[in-house]
């Protein structure tokens, strides 16, 4: 089948799991071009998009001038090329964007325009925000069935700013709706999303990707502790570092490395230089591929702290979480939304509070105390994701899906 992904920014770093996934329904034979609303121009990229050549497959709107007058020059000029070659089409977006929407999208517009004369089986949007732009392409009258992904912003901050009928007509019109947890499960079905359409799917991983360590720790060694992901206070990275900062004064043996970039790089940098604790925790920003699969193999434990932020916002499934368990380490992450599903039962015992420092110190002096679970702990948590988040699995079950969409 040829399959249309409808996605945000591409590529990006912290969407791993959307590539994964496209790479896998590439390998089941599938034709895949992808569609984003742009390109962040990250320093790093994941080697898999330039194996696949992704991005000779990725097609972004025309970039718009920044001033209103030439920008309304510049539309008039696409209108007039696409009207030319689809005038029905084009006919029908001017009509809804004109009349049905309360002010005139040129992101609709444009996102259009690449895709106006192409023809797919499928539209997969990731997020509901690009679900409903699919909702659109199906208005134009451009045929193929809309399938879409939930994963975490889409149901919390984006209903917040939005109003709980943002999704009311893709809810009606769409094909196949997915969620990623139960916890999201919930919430789209509380907005109105019909239970009979809609699929588990969640992020998985190729565990070929991921070669576990169960790590036999040296008494004299290190204990080194990761955290990955981008600086928002929806990571929690705040009280990640308090809390070792208070660990390092009863276990001075630790190491904590944070990898990610974001808008907290240089707040956290400075908390780390007023707690003194810049020779324990160290920020690395964004970094390549293999030195993190180098951080990985070294590490022990991974903290993943996430909270609900000022906006509302949360995390979904926590892909993060499955990738460490996955790798053979500990996970000690919050009690957050849908983390409770996505941690290995066994490790239960050490989720946290959100925004609770001395919980989480707990939890981590606690677990450090009792070292010689470590063995049985890890292979618990290895054995969960195999059976839960199998990349492999998981996408021949979203391909059969896709089969009964035409039967």
């Amino acid at each position: 089948m040829k399959i249309a992904f409808l996605i945000g920014n591409f590529p990006k770093m912290s969407e791993k799991f959307i590539v994964d996934q496209i790479i896998e329904l590439i390998n089941l034979g599938h034709e895949i071009d992808i569609f984003p609303v742009a390109n962040p121009k990250e320093e790093s990229m994941h080697q898999l998009i330039s194996d696949y050549k992704l991005l000779d497959h990725t097609y972004y709107p025309p970039k718009p001038p920044k001033s209103k007058f030439w920008r309304r020059g510049h539309a008039l000029q696409q209108i007039l090329v696409a009207t030319l070659k689809s005038p029905l089409k084009m006919s029908r977006a001017l009509y809804i964007l004109l009349f049905k929407f309360d002010h005139f999208s040129y992101e609709y517009l444009y996102r259009l325009l690449p895709i106006l004369n192409r023809k797919y089986d499928i539209f997969h949007a990731h997020f509901g925000p690009r679900g409903n732009f699919g909702l659109f392409l199906k208005d134009v009258g451009i045929k193929g069935k809309l399938v879409v992904s939930f994963h975490g912003y889409d149901v919390t901050t984006y209903i917040n700013s939005n109003g709980h009928k943002v999704y009311d007509r893709l809810f009606q019109s769409g094909d196949l709706f997915t969620y990623n947890s139960n916890a999201t499960k919930e919430i789209i079905n509380g907005l109105g999303c019909p239970d009979k359409q809609t699929i588990k799917i969640p992020m998985g991983i190729d565990l070929n990707e991921y070669q576990f360590t169960s790590l036999k720790q040296r008494p004299d060694s290190p204990i080194k502790l990761l955290s990955v992901g981008r600086l928002v206070e929806m990571k929690g990275r705040e009280y990640a570092i308090k809390a070792v900062a208070k660990l390092v004064k009863t276990i001075p043996e630790v190491e904590y490395n944070i990898v990610g970039d974001g808008e907290l790089y240089e707040e956290l940098s400075k908390l780390c230089q007023e707690l003194d604790v810049t020779n324990k925790i160290h920020l690395h920003g964004w970094i390549s591929t293999e030195k993190l699969a180098t951080l990985y193999q070294e590490s022990h434990i991974m903290i993943h702290p996430s909270v609900k932020d000022k906006d509302g916002n949360m995390e979904g499934q926590g892909v993060v979480l499955v990738e460490a368990q996955a790798k053979g380490l500990i996970v000690i992450a919050t009690n957050h939304n849908a983390f409770p599903e996505t941690v290995c039962p066994a490790l239960h015992n050490y989720l946290v509070q959100e925004r609770n420092v001395d919980d989480l110190y707990n939890s981590l002096s606690k677990l450090i105390e009792h070292r010689d679970a470590w063995p049985e702990l890890i292979q618990s948590a290895r054995s969960y994701v195999e059976e839960k988040y199998d990349l492999k699995q998981i996408t021949k079950y979203l391909d059969s899906e896709y089969q009964k969409l035409f039967n």
